[in-house]
């Protein structure tokens, strides 16, 4: 949910882009997408950018089958990095 609203009553749930915007041109829902995604709206769905969004968490897993070797050690360095960056206070010029 966004913050600052109430709890809603959630009847479905969708994982997919073009299911999630299915059910916003039919009527039966909302959701928020990437500002990049708003070009590719189906007709009739209304975008809203949001002034001020805050970032949802997230939480990634890194597993590799045999032990770690460089490039596992690369992307693991880089992933940290990344979230290190991410954890960052947010700001609307970022």
């Amino acid at each position: 949910m966004w913050p600052g609203l109430p709890e809603a009553d959630v009847a479905a749930r969708a994982r997919d882009w073009s299911t999630r915007l299915g059910y916003v041109a039919a009527g039966l829902g909302v959701t928020s997408i990437p500002a990049l995604a708003a070009a590719a709206v189906p007709a009739g769905v209304v975008t809203v950018q949001v002034a001020q969004p805050v970032p949802r968490p997230r939480r990634l897993t890194l597993a590799w089958a045999h032990e770690p070797g460089p490039a596992v050690a690369a992307v693991r360095e880089a992933l940290t990095r990344t979230a290190e960056l991410l954890a960052e206070p947010w700001t609307a010029d970022r």
